[in-house]
């Protein structure tokens, strides 16, 4: 138990190895963070659980703060990641990275998957551009498959890439 300022408790790690911040009980897994405060869309608040910061060098394409995952079973490499990523000159527009790793060689790097723009849109495969169309929020590289879910037997589906639709 770390107390910092006395009398009120900031860290706990129980018995079992697992830690607590800001809390005392209800260890779900093996870090647990806890934050009284209703989450804010306010760029300058101090409410989040987990804040991560990056110092790196400002500029179009950047890569920020990010999370990593390592491989199943193996914690030597990084097999996944959810990274900030800047857009355009102004440090101010970040959106989220999505990185995998496609390859059976752990020796690969991992890739940038699926990307969410400052601007909502979201690229599967590619990284979302600007267009002349206001209906371009989602864009996918390569070929896409959307089936609506009703009764198996009405399913449907849209091949996107040639932009026909058909009943299954």
């Amino acid at each position: 138990t770390l107390r910092p300022n006395g009398n009120t408790e900031a860290v706990r790690i129980a018995s079992d190895g697992k830690v607590g911040i800001g809390t005392t009980s209800n260890f779900n897994g093996t870090l647990n963070v806890f934050n009284g405060t209703d989450f804010s869309t306010a760029s300058a608040t101090s409410v989040d659980n987990i804040y991560l910061i990056s110092d790196a060098t400002s500029g179009d394409g950047v890569y920020g703060a990010s999370i990593s995952f390592s491989r199943v079973q193996y914690p030597d490499r990084r097999a996944a990641a959810i990274a900030s990523v800047q857009k355009g000159s102004d440090e101010d527009n970040v959106g989220l990275a999505f990185f995998t790793h496609p390859s059976t060689d752990a020796s690969d790097p991992i890739v940038e998957a699926m990307r969410i723009n400052p601007d909502g849109n979201v690229g599967v495969g590619n990284t979302p551009q600007l267009t002349n169309s206001s209906q371009t929020s989602l864009q996918v590289g390569g070929t896409a498959n959307i089936t609506t879910g009703a009764a198996a037997s009405a399913s449907q589906e849209m091949d996107i890439r040639t932009n026909s639709y058909y009943a299954a």
